[in-house]
């Protein structure tokens, strides 16, 4: 009898802690992943050099900068193109040799499209013109060009990104300097581009001393978009060197000095200071 009353206890007692147990946590609420929107298109523009350095490869470093610098500062601004530089030399920089197939220093275009690499090019051209700063340079900006040209995103940017349109009377203006029977100057660059600031006082000058023998002009292409598709602008600043009747005769991308103005004129058949 005694022994059927301790088991009848101990039965009532473990119902008792049974009943008085915490009831089990719930699971967790699976957190809701949002999808990250894509990453902007990239081209980075790699310099790569080593410990020891000649004056040829501090020469393509500089020209290199400028090409980037001068002719595309608005893709700069908005980080659609950034430079690098790197030295192979470098613990952890090794792998770039393999990657790029790089025999020594050189110029290597990679384009990112939402975090990863889907194209590069080593220009290795860059050994073969450092005879000529001009081609040099133009290679760069053209093979940039190419990979910019892929997406069309460079012009997409400088679209949103316009302020409101020149008044008809500037471009009026500008117009009539281009047929007005004297050879023009006509720049076309944007009034907040660093580089285009840096022409401003060239361009007074011209107008200051040779006023009736040369018309300089300007147009702002970020506020008149279609004046660059008219006149193939793909940077900034550039400056159209145009015949008494509107010709183009020739055309400069990046800054361009006074005195190197004057000289491609009495090049181009046209001394202005000849008429003082």
């Amino acid at each position: 009898m005694k022994n059927a009353i301790t088991l009848l206890l101990l039965a009532v007692g473990l119902a008792a802690l049974s009943c008085s147990a915490p009831p089990a946590a719930s699971a967790p609420e699976a957190k809701k992943e949002t999808a990250a929107a894509p990453a902007p298109p990239v081209l980075v523009v790699y310099y790569f050099h080593r410990n020891v350095r000649c004056p040829s490869c501090l020469t393509i470093e500089e020209w290199t900068k400028r090409a980037v610098n001068d002719g595309f500062p608005v893709e700069l601004e908005s980080g659609r193109v950034v430079m690098k530089t790197a030295n192979l030399d470098e613990p952890g920089n090794a792998h770039f040799n393999e990657d790029y197939r790089l025999n020594t220093q050189s110029v290597v275009l990679s384009d990112t499209r939402d975090g990863r690499e889907t194209r590069w090019k080593n220009l290795e051209e860059v050994w073969e013109l450092l005879d000529d700063e001009a081609k040099f340079l133009d290679y760069i900006r053209a093979e940039m060009r190419e990979f910019l040209a892929e997406t069309g995103e460079d012009e997409a940017a400088a679209a949103a990104a316009a302020p409101p349109a020149e008044s008809a009377s500037a471009l009026a203006e500008a117009a009539a300097g281009t047929s007005s029977g004297l050879p023009t100057l006509l720049e076309l660059g944007a009034d907040k581009c660093v580089p285009c600031k840096a022409m401003v006082p060239v361009l007074d000058a011209l107008r200051r001393e040779y006023p009736g023998r040369l018309n300089v002009q300007f147009i702002d292409v970020w506020k008149n978009p279609e004046e660059g598709k008219k006149h193939k602008i793909r940077m900034i600043p550039v400056q159209l060197f145009l015949d008494a009747d509107g010709k183009e005769l020739f055309r400069h991308e990046g800054f361009y000095a006074k005195e190197d103005i004057l000289a491609k004129w009495r090049e181009l058949g046209v001394d202005l200071d000849a008429k003082k």
